[in-house]
């Protein structure tokens, strides 16, 4: 032991002034400034939870067509062939009429030769009616045929439809409508059908539930859409131009083929749209959620001015200063991505159910590339935040050079 008047020594290795710069803490700013970190906490998340539930907006279209372009296919196409590739010249006949009696006459040669090929449950010559399906932004259209009232029950048969309300079509102009795609209509049964297209010729008579917002109905005179050959195929014969070739008929450009092929073609392109545009979107938001962030981080920093040059004054270095600003970011940020997780997941629970459920639209629960994409975005936001951080730490002064 040492005298009783020696000065006591510090521990070899420790300084008064490193035991002082770490306990710089991030967490002393935050608890004393509830109100400030918190109002920047709230607009990060805020922010966040908007991202989310646009894309869910604009997820709903893709989410609401996929039945109808990829797997309504599955169970049904549609064949309009031309009097070309039925190789029908009419000036090769006495009259109009003889050309357009050969015509149906090849139609109906079509028609068998399709029953009898593998993975086609029936096909017959009707017309059809156009539909809609509208989402939040945009929306498409698809046919559904029209047929005799005793050819309807085979055709939900195979459609794996069930009636819901009402009753079958069983008179002239009546339509069964698929119980998503009344709702995305708004129309019950009693109403007409697409009045504002087909006027009133149409009447709703039932409701029906499926899987590939299926409708079907009676013809109404010749308001139509078209003449198709209606094909109930299986998910292995989606593609009827092959079918066709191997019937041995060459397609023409007046052939329309409504298929698989087709379908997913559509499908491809209208989702294609869709990113661009929730790029576009999410691009715009980005940029302007990182300016707001931007000009509300330089305030919040300027408004510590005096904080950080006593901090220097008293011997920290601007390394610590700078620690304690990105940790204070990081914990302002993890709490915002956190409670903007939670927050969003809630609202993703609140549209599917009061917007998307309503509009007969669909819409998936959980978007996990959608959260990576708005993190990456925060990460993006933190890394554009080092420029006002470091400018501000090099311009911190001491007490005295201030006073200077």
């Amino acid at each position: 032991m040492g005298s009783k008047n020696e000065p006591i020594t510090p521990s070899p290795g420790v300084k008064k002034e490193e035991k002082m710069k770490n306990k710089l803490s991030a967490f002393k700013y935050i608890r004393n400034n509830k109100k400030t970190v918190g109002t920047l906490i709230v607009a990060l998340t805020l922010s966040f939870v908007t991202m989310y539930v646009i894309h869910i907006m604009l997820a709903m279209m893709g989410e609401s067509i996929k039945p109808i372009r990829l797997e309504l296919p599955k169970k049904v196409s549609y064949i309009s062939v031309s009097a070309k590739t039925f190789g029908v010249v009419a000036e090769n006949y006495a009259s109009e009429e003889e050309a357009n009696a050969e015509y149906n006459r090849k139609y109906e040669e079509l028609v068998e030769a399709l029953k009898k090929e593998k993975g086609i449950e029936d096909a017959y010559l009707t017309q059809v009616l156009l539909s809609k399906y509208n989402a939040i932004f945009g929306g498409i259209g698809f046919e559904f045929p029209l047929m005799e009232p005793e050819m309807i029950p085979d055709f939900l048969r195979h459609m794996e439809a069930l009636p819901m309300e009402g009753r079958l079509p069983m008179y002239d102009g009546e339509v069964m409508v698929d119980w998503k795609v009344a709702k995305n209509q708004n129309i019950k049964v009693g109403d007409w059908y697409m009045e504002d297209l087909w006027g009133q010729s149409f009447k709703v008579v039932g409701i029906l539930f499926s899987n590939y917002r299926i409708s079907v109905g009676t013809p109404k005179g010749y308001t139509n859409a078209g003449w198709y050959v209606v094909v109930l195929n299986d998910e292995n014969t989606t593609d009827m131009r092959k079918v066709l070739k191997d019937l041995g008929y060459t397609l023409t450009s007046g052939d329309h083929i409504i298929d698989g092929v087709s379908y997913k073609q559509y499908y491809e392109e209208e989702v294609a749209t869709m990113e661009n545009a929730t790029s576009v979107i999410f691009l715009v938001i980005m940029i302007f959620l990182s300016i707001s962030v931007l000009v509300a981080y330089v305030s919040y920093m300027r408004n510590r001015v005096n904080e950080y040059c006593l901090y220097s004054s008293i011997g920290y270095g601007r390394g610590n200063i700078y620690g304690m600003m990105m940790r204070e970011m990081l914990i302002i940020m993890g709490i915002a991505i956190v409670v903007g997780f939670m927050l969003s997941t809630v609202a993703s629970g609140f549209t599917r159910e009061f917007i998307a459920g309503p509009k007969g639209l669909g819409s998936r629960a959980f978007y996990p590339g959608t959260y990576l994409e708005i993190i990456s975005m925060y990460v993006l936001i933190m890394g554009m935040l080092q420029i006002p951080v470091v400018i501000s730490i090099n311009g911190v002064k001491t007490i005295d050079a201030i006073e200077d």
